[in-house]
């Protein structure tokens, strides 16, 4: 396992990342430092990595009381041969510095009651996301059911990049900015977050550069609305009372590349193409003149999930048993996404 070790520990420098790093691997007779998730959580130090390699085998639910970063294979890996990064729940038991996941598909995240300082979630596929944190990244996501922050007082929030199925709820800083997703299905984007004391909307966010399609931008208060797109909502108009905007684009097509119209779905489909055609108006109508929707800003979405990190594909041990002082040859496949789309 030492050798495994070095050559993630390599894989960190390649990639940034600083921390130890170990691999997590179900797929029977792979070399990797753990099996079982839960294991790797409760071994491993403050801080660590976790690489989950894809696999066909859900990695299950796991208690987590310490600051981790988990990498996936991707939420919808088709360049991986391997499969997805499946996992159920991650349950936080603990307040913790920081939490980051990348490239999963899971059902959940339940964070509450417990605070998280830094939340970084980027590439995933989540039902339910439930917590309390003050910095928060939210990008590049597929999110089917709700998204509901329980501490008010969060700080330098981006939610951006995604695509939603769901409902923004709790979020009340003016630091808090929506941008560049698309917001499908049947029903309000922004939802009442209930539970004790009064119920509590979105309230003071920038809100720009979103597609509305068929899922109405209504329910926030105190909102800016700049440069977003509605279409096919039960209620299309933008900015409405208690909120400002300008430049919105009100019961108009986006224009997708190959997507059916109109566009009723409940699910996230990797074959359809959300990009705007080269002749869609809002093309370069975005705040900062790219396009509207998902694939507009400086981190278009990507629709496998796959990181944009050096993948490690595989490890093959050609020689495992040697006499000592002696090498073990190892053979890595590595694929670099940084530069794909």
């Amino acid at each position: 396992m030492k050798k495994i070790l070095t050559l993630l520990l390599c894989l960190a420098v390649i990639t940034g990342f600083s921390q130890e790093i170990f691999l997590v691997d179900n797929r029977p007779g792979q070399p990797a430092d753990f099996t079982d998730f839960q294991e790797a959580i409760d071994s491993v130090p403050a801080g660590s990595i976790l690489y989950l390699a894809a696999s066909n085998t859900n990695y299950g639910t796991v208690d987590l009381d310490k600051s981790m970063t988990i990498i996936g294979g991707g939420r919808f890996a088709t360049e991986n041969n391997s499969g997805r990064t499946q996992i159920t729940t991650i349950n936080v038991k603990n307040d913790i510095d920081s939490l980051k996941v990348y490239g999963v598909y899971g059902y959940q995240i339940q964070a509450k009651p417990y605070f998280i300082n830094t939340l970084v979630l980027n590439g995933n596929r989540f039902g339910e996301l439930e917590f309390k944190a003050i910095h928060i990244l939210i990008e590049n996501n597929v999110i089917m059911a709700n998204l509901r922050s329980y501490n008010p007082d969060a700080i330098n929030v981006i939610i951006q990049n995604n695509y939603f199925f769901a409902s923004i709820h709790g979020f009340t800083s003016n630091a808090t900015i929506i941008r560049n997703n698309l917001f499908a299905k049947n029903s309000s984007a922004f939802g009442q977050l209930g539970g004790i004391g009064p119920p509590v909307r979105l309230q003071n966010a920038i809100v720009e550069n979103n597609i509305f399609l068929g899922r109405s931008p209504q329910g926030c208060i105190g909102c800016v609305f700049r440069n977003n797109l509605t279409f096919d909502t039960t209620n299309d108009t933008i900015p409405y009372e208690l909120t400002t905007g300008e430049n919105n684009f009100i019961g108009e097509d986006p224009m997708f590349v190959d997507v059916p119209n109109p566009y009723i779905s409940n699910t996230f489909d990797i074959k359809h193409d959300m990009r705007l055609r080269d002749d869609s108006p809002y093309k370069t109508a975005g705040t900062d003149g790219t396009e509207i929707g998902l694939y507009g800003g400086a981190h278009p979405f990507n629709s496998s999930g796959v990181p944009l990190i050096p993948q490690l594909q595989r490890i093959e041990l050609s020689n495992t048993v040697v006499p000592p002082g002696s090498e073990i040859e190892v053979k890595v496949k590595l694929r670099d996404l940084r530069n794909e789309k």
